[in-house]
C-alpha cells in the first residue's frame, strides 16, 4: 500500500469505513463502494487489518458518540425547511431554537437521492456518499423530510446567488458554500478521529519533563504586550479565515495595512485543519493546516506576535493540524505549544481560549473549556485590569437575545464556563436550568458565526459584557436578516436591528447589490493606556464601525 497515491489512499479509507459502520454487509458494502470508486483493483490481497486498523477498531463506544450526528440531522433538517419555507413565501420562520447546523440539513435528502448530490462524480464524494449511507443502515441518518418539489426550489433559487440563511450563511453548491458537498469530509474526518483519538492537548515538540511540578503539563507562561504608557496596541483580529481563496488573502493584505502590533486568527481552517498525509492516520484533504494558514500567514510579523486558536474545523482532525504544524511552526512561537494563551501589561489581560477540545458534542459545535484552562484563568486574572477574552465559539445566540447551552437541562455552556473560569472559587454545576453566567470579561470576541457583529452590552454579575463576533474573515455570506427586526427591507440600516444588535457588516460584493454576497473583513482593537477603541474593517481596508466617538 505504501506506493499508492494519497488519494488511493483517501478512497480505500472511504470503502473501509463504509463496510465497517455496515457491519451485518459488510463484505457486499466493502466490495460495492470500492468497485463504485474504482478503488477495487487496490484492494486484492489485502486483509482487513492492513487498512489502516480501521476495521478492527470500531467500538460501541464510538458508535454511540457518531450516532449524536442524528439529533443534529433532524434539527438541521427543520432548520433548512424553514428556510425554503422563506425563500417560497417571504415570510420569515421563528428563531432557530433546533440544535444542529442548518449547513447539513441536506445531508437526509442526499443520502435518499444520491443522484442529487453535486459533483457526484468525485470518486472521493462517491466515497463519502457509501459513508453516508452505511450511516443510515446503523441509524445515524434520520429519513429525509426535504421533498423532492422543496429541493426543486431550493435548487433553483441558489442560481440568483441570493439565498442566505437567517445569519447570512449563503446557500449554494461553489466551493464553500453551504451545498457543497465536500462540507461533508468535516463528518467522515471526525468520524476518523473518533477511532485515531485525540491530539495531546500540546506541541509535540514541547519538553514537558521540564514542568514535572506544575498541575498541568507545560502551562503557558503569560506574554508581556507593551507599557499601557508606551502608545497605542494594536491588534487585529481574524476569524474563520481559512479558505485559502482570494477573499481571505485581501482581508489579510487589508489588515496588514494597519501595522497591527499583533495579529490574532480566531480558528477554523477548512474544510478540515489537516495534518500533512500518514499512512497510519489518513485523513481527506491533507495539510489544509499548512496550506491554508501557515503558508498564507505573513512572514512580516514580527516574531512572538501572532497568535492562532482552536476550533471545531480543527477538531475534526483531532487537532493534529493545529498541534503537529500551526503550534510547531516558529511564527506561532509565543503560544509556547499551547493552544490558549495570556498577553498582559499593568492595564489589560486578553486571554485567547481553546473553546474546541472540550466542546461536549460530536460536530464540536457548541463550545466549552477544560479545566485546565478554567484554573489557569483564575490563576492569572487580575481584577484591577480589564480583561477580553478571545474564543472561537459563541457565548450567545447569533442575534445576541439568548444564551447557548450545551444541554437540554441548559446548565451547562461556553458562557457559564467563562464565568466560572473568572469565579474566585469554582462554581457548582447547577441542578437546574436556565442557569445565569454571574462572572464575565469587559470584552470578548469570538468566531464560528461568518459575520462581523456588535452586540449591544449584556449586563452580567452587575458589569457589562461588551461581545463581539469577528467570524467573516473568508466564508462567503451575505447579510444576516434574522438579525433584523420583521418587516425590514434591504438595505438594511441602523432602525432595523434588533435591540440586541449595534452593527453589523453588509457593504455588498458588487456596489449597490445589497440582497447579494457581501464583502468579508476582520476587526481591530487599540489599546491605549487603561482604554480600548474597537473598530470593524471590510476586506478592502474601509473601516465600517467604530467604538471611536467621532467615527
Amino acid at each position: 500500500m505504501t506506493n499508492l497515491t494519497t488519494q488511493q489512499h483517501s478512497l480505500i479509507t472511504l470503502a473501509t469505513l463504509a463496510a465497517r459502520l455496515d457491519p451485518d454487509n459488510h463484505g457486499q458494502t466493502l466490495a460495492d463502494a470500492s468497485n463504485n470508486m474504482g478503488t477495487a483493483p487496490l484492494l486484492v490481497g489485502i486483509s482487513d487489518t492492513a487498512l489502516g486498523g480501521i476495521i478492527e477498531k470500531i467500538d460501541q463506544e464510538i458508535l454511540d458518540k457518531i450516532a449524536e450526528f442524528h439529533d443534529e440531522l433532524v434539527g438541521a433538517q427543520i432548520q433548512l425547511k424553514a428556510l425554503i419555507g422563506y425563500i417560497r413565501t417571504q415570510k420569515r420562520p421563528k428563531p432557530e431554537k433546533e440544535p444542529g447546523g442548518i449547513e447539513f440539513g441536506i445531508v437526509p435528502y442526499w443520502v435518499a437521492n444520491p443522484d442529487q448530490v453535486p459533483d457526484g462524480d468525485n470518486p472521493i464524494i462517491q466515497g463519502i456518499m457509501h459513508v453516508m449511507q452505511s450511516l443510515q443502515k446503523f441509524g445515524v441518518i434520520p429519513a429525509a423530510t426535504i421533498t423532492d418539489s422543496e429541493y426543486g426550489d431550493l435548487m433553483a433559487a441558489i442560481q440568483t446567488n441570493r439565498v442566505f440563511a437567517s445569519d447570512g450563511t449563503m446557500f449554494g453548491i461553489m466551493k464553500y458554500q453551504q451545498l457543497d458537498p465536500h462540507w461533508l469530509e468535516a463528518v467522515v474526518n471526525m468520524i476518523l478521529t473518533e477511532l485515531y483519538g485525540y491530539s495531546e492537548f500540546y506541541a509535540p515538540n514541547l519538553d514537558c519533563k521540564a514542568d514535572k511540578g506544575a498541575k498541568y503539563c507545560c502551562v503557558p507562561k503569560p506574554v508581556a504586550l507593551p507599557k499601557a504608557t508606551s502608545g497605542d496596541i494594536k491588534i487585529a483580529i481574524l476569524g474563520d479565515w481559512g479558505t485559502g481563496q482570494s477573499d481571505a488573502q485581501q482581508v489579510m493584505k487589508s489588515a496588514i495595512s494597519k501595522k497591527p502590533d499583533y495579529l490574532i486568527h480566531l480558528g477554523d481552517v477548512y474544510y478540515t485543519g489537516t495534518p500533512p498525509f500518514h499512512l497510519d492516520e489518513i485523513y481527506l484533504g491533507e495539510d489544509m493546516e499548512q496550506e491554508h494558514l501557515v503558508d498564507l500567514w505573513p512572514k512580516n510579523m514580527a516574531t512572538g506576535r501572532s497568535f492562532t486558536m482552536n476550533s471545531n474545523h480543527e477538531m475534526y482532525c483531532g487537532a493534529r493540524g493545529l498541534f503537529q504544524v500551526a503550534l510547531a511552526n516558529d511564527i506561532f512561537a509565543a503560544q509556547q505549544g499551547k493552544s490558549y494563551f495570556l498577553l498582559q501589561n499593568e492595564a489589560w489581560q486578553i486571554f485567547g481560549l481553546d473553546s474546541g477540545f472540550a466542546s461536549p458534542d460530536f460536530l464540536k459545535m457548541n463550545g466549552a473549556l477544560n479545566q485546565e484552562q478554567i484554573d489557569f484563568v483564575r490563576a492569572n486574572v487580575d481584577r484591577s485590569k480589564q480583561t477580553l477574552f478571545l474564543t472561537h465559539h459563541t457565548g450567545i445566540s447569533p442575534d445576541g437575545t439568548q444564551i447557548l447551552y450545551n444541554n437540554v437541562e441548559q446548565t451547562t455552556g461556553l458562557i457559564l464556563d467563562v464565568s466560572n473560569a473568572l469565579s474566585p472559587t469554582e462554581l457548582p454545576t447547577p441542578t437546574s436550568g436556565p442557569a445565569q453566567p454571574q462572572y464575565a470579561p469587559d470584552y470578548w470576541y469570538w468566531g464560528h458565526v461568518h459575520d462581523g457583529i456588535v452586540y449591544t452590552p449584556w449586563k452580567i454579575g452587575g458589569k457589562d459584557c461588551n461581545m463581539r463576533c469577528s467570524g467573516n474573515a473568508s466564508m462567503p455570506y451575505g447579510a444576516p436578516w434574522g438579525l433584523t427586526r420583521a418587516g425590514s427591507t434591504l438595505p438594511f440600516d441602523k432602525g432595523d436591528f434588533l435591540p440586541s444588535i449595534e452593527f453589523f457588516s453588509q457593504t455588498p460584493m458588487c456596489e449597490n447589490d445589497y440582497a447579494g454576497q457581501v464583502k468579508n473583513g476582520f476587526s481591530m482593537i487599540t489599546l491605549n493606556g487603561d482604554t480600548i477603541t474597537e473598530s470593524f474593517f471590510d476586506q478592502d481596508g474601509a473601516c465600517k464601525w467604530s467604538s471611536d466617538a467621532g467615527f
